[in-house]
């Protein structure tokens, strides 16, 4: 299980910051829900997140 902390989460914050992608906390946090929860991870779930700050 991924959390905000984790070594993983760090990593994929850092690798969307190199593309010029800011995300918040709130935002990595749903993120790490979606992954943990084993939903599919698409572009739909992404702009969610991305715009809405949401994860359905």
């Amino acid at each position: 299980m991924l959390t905000i902390e984790s070594k993983i989460n760090k990593q994929i914050a850092k690798n969307l910051e190199l593309e010029g992608l800011k995300v918040s906390k709130e935002q990595q946090k749903l993120i790490l829900d979606a992954i943990n929860s084993d939903k599919e991870i698409n572009n739909e779930l992404i702009r969610q997140i991305a715009f809405n700050n949401k994860c359905s």
